[in-house]
């Protein structure tokens, strides 16, 4: 596998000449949430009596518009890091599987939520556990969303420090995206998703090569007992 900088130097350069989409597609992931935020809490001042019904609604779409964002994101850079055709369509072409997006997210909530009962820890070791997960149903929208958190669970086996080391790598640009307002978070976003996209592809690669060696060794001994139970036939044939 590449190095992590090599993923991110990679990064900055398929990013380059796609800015112009990138930023709007940040600024949307960075304020809308707070914006429906604010819009609610209005809400629920002007209408005291349904308070608990807007609070409700308010996580709802919250949810809803997160899965479908986090797979637009998982669509548009792997496009964009893959050099392929990119635009605002393709981000927002999630919300036509938004039905698979919602309901992944959902078992993967439920699964760190459930693992973070037992300590904090193996709920971070699951969130990285079903991190590449998203990917997976963006590349591959005929699998459910179960099976690419399967996939990502083998994906990610003995990988997952290395992709904790890897957002570890990018607390700089967070903090400075927090202190900013969320204006650093304009080339942040971009650089740490379309980073993500290359290092994705590179468990991608690990992946399939460990999968065709594991079916090759499995041909192999398949053809080992073939050989055996043949000659201890003749070998029965002669005794006879």
């Amino acid at each position: 596998m590449i190095s992590r900088q090599k993923m991110k130097n990679d990064a900055k350069l398929d990013l380059q000449g796609h800015w112009g989409l990138c930023i709007p597609i940040a600024a949307l992931n960075i304020y809308m949430f707070p914006l429906i935020q604010f819009s609610a809490e209005n809400l629920m001042h002007l209408f005291r009596r349904h308070m608990n019904l807007i609070y409700n609604i308010r996580w709802i779409a919250v949810f809803i518009l997160l899965s479908g964002f986090t797979l637009g994101a998982a669509y548009l850079f792997l496009n964009i890091t893959g050099k392929k055709e990119s635009d605002a369509g393709i981000f927002f072409s999630s919300f036509d599987n938004i039905f698979r997006a919602v309901l992944l997210f959902l078992l993967i909530t439920i699964f760190v939520s459930l693992w973070s009962v037992l300590l904090i820890v193996p709920g971070i070791i699951a969130a990285y556990r079903y991190k590449m997960a998203v990917y997976i149903l963006a590349e591959s929208p005929e699998l459910s969303p179960l099976d690419s958190i399967r996939i990502s669970k083998k994906m990610t086996d003995g990988k997952k420090w290395g992709l904790c080391l890897f957002d570890l790598s990018f607390i700089g640009w967070i903090i400075l995206t927090a202190a900013t307002a969320g204006l650093a978070g304009l080339y942040v976003f971009p650089y740490y998703n379309a980073s993500l996209a290359n290092y994705y592809r590179e468990l991608k690669i690990e992946y399939i090569d460990n999968r065709n060696n594991e079916r090759q060794n499995e041909d192999t001994q398949q053809k080992k007992e073939d050989y055996r139970s043949e000659q201890e036939r003749e070998n029965h044939t002669w005794e006879h």
